[in-house]
């Protein structure tokens, strides 16, 4: 268990607000503990920030925190699970909607180095296409989708979008450009 990642993730507050004293020795103090006694540490944690939202109902913010612990745990149904808490609050959240359609993406093609784009993550992708449609993130996922699904030209429209909302000298341009020679025409 990566125990840096996922003690920061459980000790982090809404912005402006520092963890509380006792959240940085507790974190502390796990990182020194034996791997078998931190992991129970950590699971411990993080069993004990879902009761607490469970029991009070939750806010947005504390949905996605266990989002991503469970997701550092590899409990990928839990980690949706949570993200499902967490849009239920906030539907239209583009925040919420990248990281749950990130959870939904299958493994990448060894061929193409994509990743699998499946029916929910597509339709997640759709979503975060509505309510960010600035954002070049849906718009490279949704182009993966219509290459798997044999329709190039889709992809291209697509990934088209996606270079002319990348800003010039952005670091993905030239593999968004890369993409769209491949595909020809």
């Amino acid at each position: 268990i990566g125990v840096e990642p996922l003690l920061a993730e459980l000790a982090a507050r809404p912005r402006m607000v520092e963890p509380s004293p006792e959240a940085r020795e507790r974190a502390q103090a796990i990182a020194t503990l034996p791997p078998e006694e931190r992991a129970r540490a950590i699971r411990s944690m993080v069993d004990g920030l879902e009761a607490k939202l469970m029991a009070d109902g939750g806010d947005v913010a504390g949905w996605a925190r266990l989002a991503r612990a469970r997701r550092v745990l590899g409990e990928l149904d839990k980690a949706r699970a949570a993200l499902d808490r967490a849009l239920a609050l906030r539907p239209g959240d583009p925040a919420l909607l990248s990281e749950y359609a990130g959870l939904l993406l299958g493994p990448e093609d060894p061929e193409t180095g994509l990743p699998t784009v499946g029916a929910e993550a597509l339709a997640a992708y759709e979503r975060l296409a509505l309510s960010a449609p600035d954002d070049p993130e849906p718009w490279w996922y949704l182009g993966i989708a219509a290459l798997q699904a044999g329709r190039p030209e889709e992809a291209r429209r697509h990934w088209s979008r996606v270079l002319s909302l990348l800003p010039e000298g952005h670091p993905e341009r030239a593999a968004v450009a890369e993409k769209l020679r491949a595909l020809g025409g």
